[in-house]
Formats: structure tokens, C-alpha cells, sequence
């Protein structure tokens, strides 16, 4: 038996990171943590990251996901609006940067964690940007 070549050398990868053709073609997952978002902090700050994630979210072939812990303002964003995601109940940033934030990435497929002003999760479903 050969080897395969082409794209069907691409299928049957363990960490199903891309399975075939149409994978390959597929948006970018980026799920972001957006705590830094959230009205708790510093306009600057909001601004700052509201502006990185826009331009994120304007390019094409990527898929922004902002995970946050309350609802957030649109003020600042502008062009494309990323996906948003409130997650449920109330949670302590530790809590949320370290178990809620990486979970929920997974159940969104995140192919790349961003982590805007926060520390980065111990483990993490996919790989991490800290910016």
C-alpha cells in the first residue's frame, strides 16, 4: 500500500485540526476574552481592545468570538461586530479566565484563543495569544 498524496494525505488526523479540503477552506475560529470589554474597565482599555477586535473581526477568513462576562456595549467597535457570547451566571475573573473562557472556546471549535488584557488559561483547547 502507498502512501497517500494530495488531499487525501490530510485526512484521518488525531487532533482534528483539518480533516480534508473543505477544512482547510474554512474561516479561522478565534475566540477572544473580552473582559477587557466590559464597562468595569478603563475607557482606554475598552477602546483599545474594541479596535483590535474589530479589526479581527473586518478580515476575511476569521471568525471572532468575544466571550464575556456580562454584556457589552457596541460603543467602540467598528466595522464588522464580532459574534458575542455572555455566558450565564456570575463568575470570578479567575474563574472565568482559567475554566469558563476555555470551555466555552471548545464548545465554539476555537481553532485560537486571544486573550485581551487577561491571563492566559493554564489549558486551553487550542492555541493562545496574549495581547
Amino acid at each position: 500500500m502507498t502512501p497517500a498524496s494530495g488531499p487525501e494525505a490530510l485526512t484521518g488526523n488525531r487532533r482534528g485540526a483539518y480533516t480534508g479540503v473543505e477544512e482547510m477552506n474554512r474561516e479561522l475560529r478565534i475566540a477572544v476574552n473580552g473582559r477587557a470589554l466590559e464597562r468595569r474597565n478603563p475607557p482606554l482599555a475598552r477602546l483599545t481592545a474594541a479596535s483590535l477586535v474589530s479589526s479581527l473581526a473586518g478580515q476575511k477568513g476569521f471568525q471572532v468570538h468575544v466571550i464575556v462576562t456580562e454584556p457589552i456595549s457596541a460603543d467602540g467597535f467598528t466595522g464588522t461586530l464580532p459574534h458575542i457570547v455572555s455566558q450565564s451566571g456570575r463568575t470570578s475573573p479567575p474563574v472565568f479566565d482559567q475554566l469558563r473562557f476555555p470551555s466555552m472556546a471548545k464548545q465554539l471549535g476555537a481553532d485560537l484563543l486571544l486573550c485581551v488584557n487577561a491571563p492566559a488559561p493554564i489549558s486551553a483547547p487550542a492555541p493562545v495569544v496574549v495581547w
